[in-house]
């Protein structure tokens, strides 16, 4: 329990509480407020002394509230042992230092700095990441739908911003504050349910056929770009973080492989991978070899673009985006319409090829190694539907017959009934340990089994009977047949 006393002081009338802690009398002096606002603190107050006596967390109120107090209140909670002592920090103190310790690539970590900057831009360098509630966290998601980032690094306003990336600038916040979380420099995240995933469906993910790709090959303007492509869609390679780094070395000839870096997934330690020369791959590649001048390291020098240029052995190079926009050139040139994401479109139409049975000898995860991918990762994120897939199940004979709602096979079908099946079983004969007569005693569980196994095997179909088709009935297998359970 605890008690509220108003007393007189020099600066006039203030509040204090007294309440045992841990068998000790302990004050805390609230200093000068009207009497409700003394009694809300006095009951969040023994709320929290109730559940640090007991051993239990803070109600979701209580903690919100210790998040969001002064540090003035927090530090005269924290000096009667009320609460641990704040670690304060400011938004320009620690995110700065989050990003330099990550071990990710520079991309990533530009990509990082701008959302750092849109954060500023919106809260400032000195605010108190505690006092951040999850009202001002809409507001800023609101903020990033109305203001895009110049090139000197301000905040200007636009009249719409891609979905796609107001989701990722909230997704590197909320990791901002989780790790702020985590150094328990907050009570509680104020982003984490303030979300704005971009609906897409499945409109952007197209599949792109080889023979419109051979078509855009044909209208590039020298053979480093017929590469590139070929990459893109018959290597599988991403889009310029393994292409552009690519070097003469890495390509086996002997071997028949490509040792493709993936700075990408190098914090995963997965540096490389290695895949095969594909026959798409063969000439594009022969023709650079052909041209490429003497001494060159890397398979694309000339469309390499000069930032990534001066980078030392590509490594830290800046990204890129000439690339993409030229391919949409080169797509308008042959006649063709833009693809959405081309990137990411070609990378699944390799792998929709590759598990469509391109190659009915390789298993699925060789095919997922190739590509760099987990299985799983592979089929929900880059497998791709075809539209002659429509065209392979037109006219013929499903496997599965719908109107039964059972499943086809090749044992003969029979319109034995119920009651037929019922006087087949109870009439097999006892002989040979093959059947069974209903009420003795003298026959076993196995041979009741081998009884049903023997009349379903011989003619009878259904998906509601608990066995295989080879006659093999496992002791775990439910015998139920139309009713009939033994």
């Amino acid at each position: 329990m605890s008690s509220l006393f108003k007393q007189r002081t020099k600066s006039g009338e203030s509040w204090r509480i007294q309440l045992d802690l841990s068998g000790e009398r302990k004050s805390i002096f609230l200093g000068k407020m009207n009497q409700k606002t003394a009694e809300t603190i006095q009951s969040r107050v023994e709320t929290a002394n109730s559940c640090k006596l007991a051993g239990l967390p803070y109600p979701p109120d209580v903690a919100q509230w210790l998040g969001t107090i002064g540090d003035d209140l927090h530090t005269k909670l924290s000096k009667v042992g009320l609460v641990p002592e704040r670690k304060t920090s400011t938004l320009g103190q620690f995110i700065p230092a989050y990003i330099a310790q990550l071990d990710n690539s520079k991309d990533s970590k530009q990509n990082k700095t701008q959302t750092m900057k849109t954060l500023f831009a919106f809260f400032g360098k000195d605010k108190n990441p505690a006092t951040i509630t999850e009202s001002e966290a809409k507001e800023y998601r609101t903020f990033l739908l109305t203001h895009k980032m110049n090139r000197k690094g301000g905040m200007v306003e636009y009249d719409s911003v891609k979905p796609s990336v107001v989701w990722k600038r909230l997704q590197q916040v909320n990791e901002f504050f989780k790790a702020m979380l985590e150094d328990q420099l907050i009570e509680s995240n104020p982003f984490k349910n303030v979300k704005h995933r971009p609906d897409y469906g499945d409109e952007r993910k197209v599949y792109i056929p080889a023979e419109d790709i051979h078509q855009v090959m044909e209208y590039t303007p020298d053979a480093e770009w017929r590469l590139i492509i070929a990459l893109w869609r018959f290597g599988g390679l991403r889009r310029s973080s393994e292409v552009l780094r690519l070097k003469w070395e890495h390509v086996l000839w002997d071997q028949g492989k490509i040792i493709v870096p993936s700075c990408k997934t190098a914090r995963h330690g997965k540096s490389q991978r290695i895949i095969p020369i594909f026959h798409e791959l063969e000439l594009p590649l022969q023709e650079c070899w052909e041209q490429a001048k003497p001494g060159s390291v890397y398979l694309i020098e000339k469309h390499c673009p000069p930032k990534m240029k001066r980078s030392k052995d590509r490594k830290e190079g800046n990204r890129e985006t000439n690339l993409m926009t030229t391919f949409n050139k080169i797509v308008l040139r042959a006649g063709l319409n833009p693809w959405p994401m081309p990137g990411n479109n070609m990378r699944g139409s390799l792998v929709t090829d590759l598990y469509n049975g391109k190659y009915p000898e390789i298993g699925i995860h060789t095919i997922a190694t190739w590509i760099g991918h987990s299985p799983e990762i592979a089929l929900k994120h880059y497998t791709r539907v075809k539209e002659d897939d429509y065209e392979k199940v037109r006219g013929k004979k499903c496997a599965t017959d719908t109107t039964k709602n059972t499943l086809s096979c090749d044992v003969p079908t029979s319109n034995h009934s119920k009651p037929s099946v019922q006087n087949r079983v109870q009439s097999a004969s006892v002989t040979g340990g093959i059947g069974m007569k209903t009420g003795e005693n003298d026959i076993s569980a196995k041979k009741q089994k081998q009884a049903v196994t023997s009349f379903v095997c011989s003619g009878l179909r259904s998906d509601s009977v608990g066995c295989r088709i080879d006659g093999q009935i496992s002791e775990s297998d439910d015998l139920h047949l139309w009713g009939v359970v033994f």
